[in-house]
């Protein structure tokens, strides 16, 4: 059985469909992430701030932060101040701007 040219040009379309949406996924979540993480970076200090919310874990008592309830492992606790990059914050809104489109 012969397939015409308007079956392919469907498949090819679909194909591209496809693939287009899975860009388009693939760029809201690396845009969510750039988003929230604010490009964050560790500048100086030595003072303990959850890895979370940024908050302040000097002398705490508690083993989760009380600004958003993270439970407070060596993994989630970071030490030095945190600073936040505009850049990473225009990437991923353009990022998403594309992905809209």
């Amino acid at each position: 059985m012969a397939t015409s040219d308007n079956e392919l040009t469907m498949v090819s379309e679909l194909i591209g469909s496809g693939l287009l949406a899975l860009l388009d996924v693939g760029l809201l979540i690396a845009a969510r992430r750039l988003i929230r993480n604010r490009g964050q970076r560790v500048i100086g200090g030595s003072d303990p701030h959850c890895r979370n919310c940024n908050y302040l874990l000097v002398s705490l008592q508690s083993d989760r932060c009380p600004e958003c309830g993270t439970l407070l492992t060596a993994t989630n606790i970071v030490h030095g101040e945190r600073s936040r990059g505009i850049g990473s914050l225009i990437g991923g809104t353009i990022a998403i701007l594309i992905a809209c489109c």
